[in-house]
């Protein structure tokens, strides 16, 4: 990310970020934006501050989660349910203008060309709205769109460079750096620090399986998975019956789906000690959970990239469009298989020969 050093390292500045989370759109936005701005966290002079909504009961928000801590005076916490209309692009505008910001993130779908150029016409004008003042840029995480009015830098690390040109259809493009490619993949801290003490290890056993599909698994995957290794039969599956399954959904998730009832039934058939449901895992249990077990089913999603980062075996599931490039990048990047739907799933794992746990120097 040079291109946010290009100024004098020794002024203070602050870099702003306008992102949501929710059991709804998940937690894959808040995350990658998370992991960059613990880059920024970590530099004396820059100021990290956020932008996103609260929740419907005053729970702690996604930022909130991620951070552990309430948000700061100087963060601005927008209504539950945002419609990320131009009202809001002003209210932020003028929250990143007051901040003084030299750079505001963006990483949220919902949001248009129209907002950003309302956004960036708030920012960077004066009250009288007729003359710039400031030079606020303006950041996109951008791998499923191409929005270009008055944006500085994309980054994309999902897109097909060559297919990204394809599409290109402004002029204004021209005038964006994109940061295109899986080497911009943005990785917490949590999980370099844990790939780094434990992935070298030698003879490690491998143990356990985990499914993950974050807040957005609108077609019940988790449950369908869990159904899956329950029932299918096969070396694969046999040998996951005899690790532990870890499930990560949140209670809405659950709720949802009804997992209780299958989590019983798994209970009931394999032994209480077979299953376990996390509503919640921070970076570093989740980057010590994947480092330790021996297969994982995920979205195509960050978590994938986390997954493989971690050297575990894994099913990238893709269930829309626009994350089958997700999955080809991240099986490209040393990832497991690539499926749509629990039949492709059970087709791969039935005539795969992927086994039991792995010794972690032969992954």
């Amino acid at each position: 990310m040079t291109s946010f050093n290009k100024n004098n390292t020794n002024i203070n500045t602050t870099i702003c970020f306008r992102v949501d989370g929710d059991s709804t759109i998940g937690l894959g936005h808040v995350v990658r934006s998370k992991a960059l701005a613990s880059v920024f966290d970590e530099m004396s002079n820059v100021n990290v501050i956020w932008a996103s909504c609260g929740t419907s009961d005053n729970s702690p928000n996604a930022v909130e989660k991620l951070y552990g801590r309430s948000m700061k005076d100087e963060d601005l916490k927008l209504p539950n349910g945002s419609a990320c209309d131009l009202n809001e692009a002003e209210e932020v505008g003028k929250w990143a203008r007051k901040s003084n910001a030299t750079w505001i993130v963006i990483d949220h779908y919902k949001i248009t060309d129209e907002y950003l150029n309302h956004l960036y016409t708030t920012m960077n004008n004066d009250n009288n709205n007729n003359s710039t003042m400031n030079n606020i840029k303006i950041m996109i995480m951008d791998d499923h769109q191409i929005r270009v009015t008055n944006v500085a830098m994309r980054l994309a690390p999902m897109q097909v460079f060559e297919k990204f040109n394809d599409i290109k259809t402004n002029k204004d493009d021209d005038n964006v750096e994109n940061l295109i490619g899986p080497q911009y993949l943005l990785l917490r801290p949590d999980f370099a620090s844990i790939a780094k003490k434990y992935n070298n290890r030698k003879n490690y056993i491998r143990s356990g399986t985990i499914i993950c599909f974050g807040g957005a698994d609108t077609l019940g995957m988790t449950k369908n998975c869990i159904e899956m290794l329950l029932n299918t039969p096969g070396a694969f599956f046999d040998q996951r019956r005899k690790e532990k399954l870890y499930v990560l959904a949140s209670d809405k998730m659950c709720d949802m789906q009804n997992l209780n009832e299958i989590i019983k039934q798994y209970s009931d058939k394999l032994g209480v000690d077979k299953i376990e449901r996390k509503s919640w895992v921070d970076a570093n249990d989740m980057a010590t959970l994947l480092s330790s077990c021996s297969y994982a089913f995920v979205s195509s999603s960050g978590v994938g990239v986390e997954t493989v980062a971690m050297k575990c075996p894994c099913t990238v599931v893709c269930w829309i469009d626009n994350q089958i490039n997700h999955g080809k990048i991240i099986k490209g990047l040393g990832g497991g298989y690539v499926a749509n739907n629990i039949e492709e799933i059970i087709t791969q794992l039935s005539s795969s020969n992927v086994d039991g746990a792995k010794n972690d120097n032969n992954n």
